[in-house]
């Protein structure tokens, strides 16, 4: 009788761990349809806003809105912590590594082209159509604080040096700076233009 009762309370927690991961996996993709219909809708409404920077608050609105539906059925709040950080994260990590990957990697806009088209010509770097993707990352940043552009120069604000003196030692640490000194050494190369008020060089 005993062990009759033992199986029956096994099976039982058995049976309830499973709603409960059944649970959490549709309330995460509730989470995540709510974030990408949240993207669809910012997308559709700021059409030229800075969407990198948006999108963690998009990631976090999407994990509340899977939070609420789990809580109708869970009252812990330590676990309810948990969840939301779990959402929080996941949302956070789809949305960087897709939806924005596709708003603003150029690379991105060239590998689909070239499967479209069977090929892409690298001449496309130096035509006009291009040149307004590549003006598109200055004003992105102007927009945002990081730059202020006047019509042909653009400067570093507090922000800018501020994120440089964390990011920049953390690059050479995992030697992740190859494509930007390759890049500084072709502006240095082959841009000739000065900026008047250049304020002094951070090495």
């Amino acid at each position: 009788m005993l062990l009759c009762v033992l199986r029956l309370s096994l099976y039982q927690r058995k049976f309830n761990l499973l709603k409960k991961v059944l649970r959490f996996l549709g309330c995460l993709f509730i989470s995540l349809v709510s974030m990408l219909v949240l993207t669809c809708i910012y997308k559709s409404i700021f059409s030229e806003g800075v969407f990198f920077f948006n999108a963690f608050v998009l990631a976090v609105l999407g994990a509340v809105i899977g939070l609420g539906v789990w809580i109708i059925a869970n009252k812990n709040f330590f676990e309810n912590f948990l969840i939301f950080f779990v959402f929080s994260m996941f949302n956070t990590l789809f949305i960087y590594f897709g939806p924005v990957t596709l708003d603003r990697s150029l690379s991105s806009f060239i590998y689909f082209y070239s499967v479209q088209n069977g090929s892409v010509s690298r001449n496309i770097f130096k035509s006009e159509y291009f040149e307004p993707y590549v003006q598109r990352r200055f004003s992105d940043g102007d927009k945002i604080g990081y730059l202020k552009c006047d019509e042909t120069c653009c400067y570093p604000t507090f922000k800018t040096k501020l994120t440089y003196r964390i990011l920049y030692p953390l690059g050479k640490l995992s030697n992740t700076l190859n494509d930007y000194k390759e890049f500084k050494d072709f502006y240095n190369a082959n841009i000739n233009d000065i900026c008047p008020n250049s304020q002094n060089r951070v090495e």
